[in-house]
């Protein structure tokens, strides 16, 4: 979940001084194939736990940073880079404790309802983030989220 709170507090900061969209996917592809693998040998548990922890983190420094009036754009091209790295052991760990969780004959559903959930999140996050940009301005979406 601090993933997605994440995401939003990005976007929202992208909504008032726009950022390249590629640079935060770059990392996770780059590391998808390397953190799968890891990720299948490690406590999935304990890959996801990790994974939130970094990503509340990142979310306290953003939090930290603007609050402070050091906030640069520099700082959320670095806090997305760690984002997508986290979201490169996150999903993985995610999936394959679908997996094992769900009873085989209920599988295909909780894979396609899993999948749907991850596409969902790509089309809300930007839209939320941005009406909420417009409602209640970034320092406020930081105070939620923080």
């Amino acid at each position: 979940m601090a993933a997605v709170s994440d995401q939003i507090v990005i976007m929202a900061y992208d909504t008032a001084i726009p950022t390249p969209p590629l640079y935060r996917r770059y990392l996770a592809w780059s590391t998808a194939s390397v953190a799968g693998a890891l990720v299948d040998r490690w406590d999935r548990r304990v890959t996801m736990f990790g994974a939130d922890l970094a990503a509340g983190l990142a979310t306290a420094a953003i939090a930290v940073l603007h609050f402070s009036g050091s906030l640069e754009v520099w700082h959320i091209y670095l806090i997305s880079l760690v984002g997508s790295a986290v979201g490169a052991f996150q999903h993985p760990a995610y999936m394959s404790s679908v997996t094992m969780l769900v009873p085989k004959k209920d599988l295909a559903r909780a894979g396609g309802l899993a999948q749907m959930s991850g596409a969902l999140q790509n089309i809300l996050i930007p839209l939320v983030a941005g009406a909420l940009y417009g409602l209640i301005g970034l320092q406020c979406i930081i105070l939620i989220d923080a």
